[in-house]
Formats: C-alpha cells, sequence, structure tokens
C-alpha cells in the first residue's frame, strides 16, 4: 500500500493474509492493536483484517485538508488500482466505491451514507445487481395544494431500478392509508391501491401506477406505499409514505373575539372558534388585514366548541392563565389598528373565509377599560356591527373560552328576572346577606338600566343606568339605599330596561324581592 511517497507492506494481523472469493479486507495500521478499540466491534467476524508494517499510513499518515493518490500495489510492485480520495467529507464519513468492478473516477465514488464508514461490509452506496425501491418521489398527488373533502385525489406512484441488472420478477404493489401511522398495513386500514404482476425493468428504468381516492373527511392522512418481490436483494428502500392534508369543504372556524386595545405588555390577540361538528386542521389558514399576513404553519387541530387564541407573543398566557396548547403565537402579525380595521381569516388558498370590519365606535364608548370586541353569536353574520360588542366581565376579556355576550339564536321573547335568595336579609349574619339578581335578555345585545323601587314608587337605588350588557346578567344588591343607608323590612320593585339603541328596540320588566330582618 502507497500514498506516492512512501510504501507499506500488508502483513498478517494474526488472521493469516489470503483473501477468500467475496470476502472483504480491512487494512489497518500497525500501531492501531496498541492504541484504538474503535473498529473491533465495527468490523463482522467474517471479514479479514490485516496490518500495514508500519504505524502509519504512507510517509507521515493520510492527509485531512489534501486530498492524496491511494495506491494498491500487488507483490511484484506493479500497481493494482489507485484513487486519490477527497476532503469533502463530513468528519467520521468515509469514501466509499460505487462499482467494485468500473474504475476509479471520481464519479464511481461518493460519501458513505453510514458514520463510521463500512469496514468489512458492502459499501452503503454500491448498488444491488437486482433491487426495486421507492425513489424520493415515489409518492405524487394532485391536487397538492388545498385539497378539500369535495376534491378526488390522484395518486401517481412510481417503482425505480437502482440496480445494475435488468430486474424481471413478480411485483407486490400496496398503497393505504396508514391510521394509527405505524408504517404497517392492518385490515382497518383503508386501502387505496393493491396489485400483483410481473414486471421488467431495466437499470434506472420506472414504472408508474396511478389510482384515484376520496376522502370522507377532513384530516392529515399519512398515506403508505410498500412494494415486496421475492427477486429484490436490498428491502432496506420498499416504503415509502407522504402526509396528505385534506380540509373541509364546508368550513367552520369563525373569529369570535378581537383584542385590538391592549394595556402595557398585552399583545394583541383574535380567538377562533369551531362551531362545526369535526376537526380542524388550521395548517396554511391565516389572519390577515390590508398589509400584513399572520399564517399557521404548522398542523395545529381545532376541535369541535373549542377556542383557540392566535397572537404575536406569549405575553397574554401569564395574564389570563391560559395553557400553551390554546394559544399560537403567529409570525408576521397583522397590526390592529385603534381607531378600526379590516380583519380577514383567509383559507390556504387564500380565499376568505370572515372579515369583521370592527371600528372604536364598536365598543359602546367603553374603550377607557380596554375591552375586547366579542362576537355575540358566531353563527350570524361577521360584518354587522350588530353582532358584535365589548365584553361585560370585570376582566375585561374571555380568550379561549365562551364569550360573555354569546347569545343562542332564540332568545327568550321579554326580559326575565329572577332573584335568589327571596326573602333575603341583610343583617350581617353571613347568612343571605345578599340577593342575586339575574336577567335575561331577549336582545343579542343592548343598554341595561336596573333600578329598585320601594312599594310607594320612590326609587332608592340604581344598580346600572347604561351598562352594556349580553343576553345574561347577573348583579347583586346589599340591601342599602343610593345614600348608603340600609333599606327598611318590606317589598321592593325590581325594574330592568333593556335598550338597542342602534335598532330602536326597547323591552322591559319587573319582579318583587322582599328585605327581612330578624325579629
Amino acid at each position: 500500500f502507497s500514498d506516492s511517497t512512501r510504501t507499506d507492506g500488508i502483513v498478517s494481523a494474526g488472521f493469516g493474509t489470503e483473501l477468500l472469493p467475496r470476502q472483504y479486507a480491512v487494512l489497518l495500521d500497525g500501531s492501531y492493536f496498541s492504541n484504538s478499540s474503535t473498529y473491533d466491534d465495527a468490523i463482522p467476524d467474517s471479514a479479514l483484517i490485516v496490518k500495514i508494517d508500519n504505524n502509519a499510513f504512507g510517509s507521515n499518515g493520510l492527509a485531512n485538508t489534501k486530498s492524496e493518490p491511494l495506491l494498491l500495489m500487488n507483490a511484484a510492485g506493479d500497481t493494482v488500482q489507485i484513487y486519490t480520495y477527497s476532503v469533502d467529507n463530513v468528519s467520521g464519513y468515509s469514501d466509499e466505491k460505487i462499482l467494485l468492478s468500473s474504475d476509479n473516477t471520481s464519479s464511481n465514488w461518493g460519501n458513505s451514507l453510514v458514520l463510521g464508514g463500512t469496514p468489512g461490509y458492502r459499501n452503503s452506496i454500491a448498488p444491488f445487481p437486482y433491487d426495486l425501491s421507492l425513489p424520493e418521489n415515489a409518492i405524487r398527488f394532485r391536487p397538492s395544494t388545498y385539497t378539500t373533502t369535495s376534491d378526488t385525489i390522484h395518486f401517481y406512484c412510481t417503482v425505480y431500478n437502482p440496480g445494475f441488472k435488468v430486474f424481471s420478477d413478480s411485483l407486490q404493489l400496496r398503497l393505504f392509508v396508514d391510521l394509527n401511522r405505524d408504517s404497517l398495513y392492518q385490515k382497518s386500514d383503508p386501502l387505496i391501491l393493491s396489485l400483483n404482476q410481473t414486471v421488467s425493468l431495466e437499470p434506472e428504468g420506472k414504472l408508474e401506477f396511478r389510482t384515484s381516492w376520496k376522502p370522507l373527511s377532513g384530516d392529515v392522512y399519512r398515506i403508505v406505499l410498500q412494494i415486496a418481490s421475492k427477486g429484490d436483494e436490498n428491502p432496506l428502500n420498499n416504503a415509502a409514505y407522504s402526509d396528505v392534508i385534506i380540509y373541509e369543504e364546508e368550513t367552520t372556524v369563525a373569529i369570535n373575539e378581537i383584542k385590538f386595545l391592549t394595556g402595557e405588555n398585552e399583545p394583541e390577540w383574535i380567538e377562533l372558534y369551531n362551531r362545526g361538528s369535526r376537526s380542524l386542521n388550521l395548517l396554511g389558514y391565516a389572519l390577515a388585514d390590508s398589509k400584513d399576513t399572520a399564517r399557521v404553519d404548522t398542523s395545529l387541530i381545532l376541535y369541535p366548541g373549542q377556542y383557540k387564541v392566535f397572537a404575536a407573543d406569549s405575553g397574554l398566557c401569564q395574564k389570563y392563565q391560559l395553557p400553551d396548547s390554546l394559544v399560537c403565537i403567529l409570525s408576521n402579525w397583522p397590526v390592529l389598528n385603534n381607531g378600526g380595521d379590516v380583519i380577514y381569516l383567509l383559507n390556504p388558498g387564500n380565499g376568505w373565509i370572515e372579515q369583521v370590519p370592527y371600528e372604536l365606535s364598536w365598543l359602546e364608548s367603553m374603550e377607557a377599560k380596554k375591552p375586547s370586541l366579542e362576537r355575540i353569536n358566531p353563527n350570524l353574520d361577521s360584518r354587522q356591527q350588530s353582532n358584535w360588542g365589548p365584553c361585560t366581565l370585570l376582566s375585561g376579556a374571555t380568550p379561549a373560552a365562551r364569550n360573555a355576550l354569546f347569545t343562542i339564536l332564540s332568545p327568550p321573547k321579554t326580559v326575565q328576572i329572577e332573584c335568589k335568595p327571596n326573602p333575603f336579609s341583610p343583617d350581617g349574619d353571613a347568612f343571605e346577606d345578599y340577593t342575586i339578581i339575574s336577567l335575561k335578555n331577549p336582545l343579542k345585545a343592548g343598554r341595561l338600566r336596573l333600578r329598585i323601587y320601594d312599594i310607594n314608587g320612590h326609587r332608592i337605588r340604581s344598580l346600572s343606568e347604561t351598562t352594556f350588557t349580553g343576553t345574561e346578567q347577573s348583579l347583586v344588591w346589599n340591601g342599602r339605599r343610593d345614600d348608603g343607608g340600609m333599606a327598611a323590612m318590606g317589598i321592593y320593585i325590581i325594574f330592568a330596561q333593556v335598550l338597542d339603541d342602534r335598532n330602536g328596540i326597547l323591552d322591559e320588566q319587573t319582579t318583587t324581592v322582599v328585605l327581612a330582618k330578624k325579629m
């Protein structure tokens, strides 16, 4: 063995020097056995181990930064093989010859696919004589972008012969939906294509098989392609997979809450809600205004009836004590203008699903409290101001939860009032000291006036004059008058009035409550 500057003899390492037919030999430097154990477990027993009669290959070992020619010579000193190795390898990866029967030009050599190389084994980049494989693009499908449940998926499956001999044998091919993603076919896995036929394929030849499939529901489907043949010498390249995202044709995701007025260190955010009965994968969906588009770039499932919040950073997690699973951080976040803006919800095909042209006036003069803008019902038009209003809770928002203003589509025909407990006794004994006045509003939203009168019609207390409310509201009366004094024992009239000044609707109702005291 020589590096062209010094020649080293090949001698026995204790196992002889006879190389049998179709056997591999590994040549080590003379110092290996006293200085190293790197290859002790890497070299198989079937290989012949020999060594050189010096401690280092060539004149001073093999250079790592400069290519050197390596020569293999026979006992007469004639050069049998010569190869100039490369230095572009990642550390730990060897140079390997592709076809042993061919020349030593650079085109017939390459970097090993295996860390540490393949000492004593077949080269990792060497082709098999008889080999059927699935190439990198073995599974192709159309349409490949924004595929919905109304589409028929057309699959194109490619089988390739990387071997250096004609492959002629039977082929079994199976294309299926891998429900549990274990890459193994089970009877419960939907079978898209199955065939068994004899094929004849020249070296580097390809065969293509076509089939179609119509998904029943939206999901991320793992599609697996498998081939098998008795004549195939290399089964390691006989499986491939591709993930196919199917979106529901009827999109049930809705913009449900918007926080565009924010406090210090609080990010703007938008809440989405799945009003449908099937799970939705939001990969590829986007929130946008006229300037910026923030797109979901990872698989994100929104379950039926679930809310998720989207923001530019995670500051709202701590403010509202939200788990990370309910918050999605998007880059290129559209700045939500305080005076008004148009928010678009886009599908992966860039078609808009919903838009909200909000204005500051939609907060009903409550902007000083910086409440979120809540949708009254996600099934009603998102473009109408009458379907939005400010959050009425003290927290000012309901991220990842049902809106305080939410109302069903068939509210009661009139205001309903109930007081519990009734009677109540505000005597400071911590028992029934307060009465809770619960209202159900026939309007989707409006301004609430709630007053308390004595039996003679004198107003003694005002609990609400212009408070914005949704369909349900609860207020507490502690038995005191507006001047702070305690009301006398007796019957009191609760008067509720709800005004929808957008549409000119007024509704009002009364009930009574008894204030009692211990005798």
